[in-house]
């Protein structure tokens, strides 16, 4: 994982710093992210994978026993995405190399 976010002795992600936190305050809500509140994409096989496991924690827990497979292009390296996104790195190729690492 990446150092720069996730610290190994507690075992939890790095929030970001408060100056990031002030120029992007919904940095943790995204469409199909867990604290999306606005709800602006349903999203029933989210809502329901929840319900199944008794909420956020539960399905935490599920992801780190599942096999998982990250797909990210080779070229995916252009600039985009908002603000929430750059937190996370400048570019998809990035972003998916930084999480999977």
């Amino acid at each position: 994982l990446d150092p720069r976010r996730y610290q190994q002795d507690s075992q939890s992600f790095q929030i970001p710093s408060r100056w990031e936190f002030l120029m992007c305050p919904l940095y943790n809500e995204w469409t199909w992210g867990l604290d999306n509140t606005s709800h602006s994409l349903p999203t029933p096989y989210k809502t329901q994978a929840l319900h199944d496991v008794g909420g956020i924690a539960g399905l935490v827990h599920r992801f780190k026993y599942r096999p998982v497979v990250y797909l990210s292009g080779h070229m995916d390296v252009l600039p985009n995405g908002q603000c929430m996104d750059h937190i996370q790195g400048p570019n998809r190729r990035e972003r998916s190399r930084r999480y999977y690492s």
